[in-house]
Parts: C-alpha cells; structure tokens; sequence
C-alpha cells in the first residue's frame, strides 16, 4: 500500500486518527506499515528463486524431514530451515497488517479484507512448522555440545584429553565412545524355612455379651435371653370370704289407736316385763 502524495499537504505527525477527505487515517501508522512492508520484500527477493513470496511461504515437505539435508536448497541444518521460516512470517505478517488497515480505514476496499483472510490461514500453518522443527533443534541440541566448545577455545581439539560431560547415567559421557551398560550384582535372597517361622499367635476369646465367646474377625450371633415365668394370679373365690353380718331388725310397734274411754291392750312384751318384775 502507497500513501497518496496529495495526503502530505496536511503535514501531520501526530500518532493517531484524523478525518482526511472522508476517511479515517493514521498517516503516522500508515507510513511504518510501509516501511515495514518495504523492508521484508527486499530481505525476500535477495534470496532468489525460492523466496516465501514466489511460491514457497510454506514449504509443504519440511514437516516430514528427519535429516537436515531434507530440506533442499542449500538448507542443510534445522536452523538454517528455521531462519527461513521466521522470515517467511515475517513477510505475511507485514502484509496482513497493511491490508487489514486498508480494509478498515483507507481506501476501505473490502478486496484487502479477502487477502488478509487468506494470509491469515498460511501464517497459521507456518507457526505450527515453526514449532515442529525447533522441537527437531531441541532434540539435537545436546549433539552438537562439544563443537560449540571447540569453537570457543580451538585448543580443546587440539589436546589428546577426552572430552567428559555429566551424564544423566551417574557417570561421563564421552562423544564417540558408547557407554557401557552398568551391570548390577545379583544378591541371593535367602530360602527361608518353617523352621524360622513363629507358630500363629493363638485366637484370644472374650467374653462375650451374647453369652458365649467373642472371636476376633468373626461376628457374634445374638444368644435369646431366658424369659421370666409366668405366674397365674390367684382364683379368689365367695367359700373363704365369712358372710357379712346383718343386721336383726325389730318389728315395729304398732299403736292401735283407741276412742275416748277405750281401754289399749298393754302389748306382750311389756306384760311379760311387768309379770318378771312382781314375781320377785
């Protein structure tokens, strides 16, 4: 994207968005976009013919490669793959972001929203190789340990002293000469007989609540407690009971009412009483 010479007339530095005939513009963004832009095209075409703007942004068989002379053109090791690579996101990064403000802002065309939809979809697929082979880098890293030595203080290839490293075997690894394995001494367990064998500790019985014996590991079943007998009450009958007493009732004395100048008979009793009393 190119800024329009006539936009240059407003002289503005000011890092933000002004209304310029009709569209919303950031001259100042507008300009590092495509400094940016300008930069990574010409890093691009000093490669030559395989370039990430000719063709090959995504080179579909570095995913699969073991060895580094996979890679093809002249990249001979993973980080030579990987420098190319970041430059490849570089590229579409650049691009992407000056599309996407000339689909926004000026001159608002939604063709530069189409383009950086698909770049969107590539960048994606070069971060995820980008991954896989600093994971390849990782892996060998510790291979290429004593050269990096070698290249600090040439005189280390120079001396007949083995190079040793830790090793995570508990011992030093020296590059060039397989480790041998560490054998470990069989100890012979000894037999063990009945005779070193205490007799079982005899099951120790509890009284138990139920009435018998309580063994350990062994539920005790409930024993039915005796029932006190039943004793019948007492037949109480009218033949040891002494009739009460009644009373002896006197019949009563009746007075015959007599007329004037009649004489009323002295009842029996009284007779009696008088006839007792001159008898003596």
């Amino acid at each position: 994207m190119s800024l329009r010479s006539g936009t240059q007339k407003y002289g503005t530095s000011t890092d933000e968005f002004v209304m310029i005939d009709g569209y919303n513009r950031n001259l100042v963004l507008e300009k590092r976009l495509q400094q940016e832009l300008e930069q990574v095209n010409n890093e691009v075409s000093a490669l030559g013919e395989f370039n990430p703007n000719s063709g090959y942004a995504l080179p579909s068989w570095w995913e699969t490669v073991s060895d580094p002379g996979g890679y093809g053109w002249g990249f001979d090791t993973h980080q030579k793959a990987l420098d190319y690579l970041k430059l490849s996101k570089r590229f579409h990064e650049a691009k992407i972001n000056s599309w996407e403000y000339a689909c926004k802002n000026y001159p608002r065309d939604t063709v530069f929203c189409q383009h950086a939809s698909q770049y969107q979809g590539i960048l994606g697929r070069i971060n995820t190789l980008i991954s896989i082979i600093e994971s390849r880098i990782s892996v060998t890293s510790f291979d290429i340990i004593p050269q990096v030595f070698a290249e600090e203080d040439p005189s280390v290839l120079q001396s007949d002293e083995r190079i040793t490293l830790p090793s995570i075997y508990g011992g030093q690894y020296v590059p060039g000469v397989e480790p041998k394995p560490i054998t470990t001494p069989i100890v012979e367990e000894p037999s063990v007989t009945t005779d070193h064998v205490e007799p079982p500790e005899q099951e120790v019985t509890l009284p138990s609540i139920y009435g018998g014996q309580y063994v350990p590991g062994v539920e005790p079943t409930p024993q039915p407690q005796p029932q006190p007998p039943v004793t019948q009450p007492p037949v109480i009958t009218t033949v040891h009971i002494p009739p009460p007493e009644m009373p002896v009732e006197e019949p009563p004395i009746t007075v015959t009412p007599t007329e004037p100048g009649q004489i009323n008979w002295i009842p029996e009793p009284f007779f009696s009483f008088i006839n007792n009393v001159f008898r003596r």
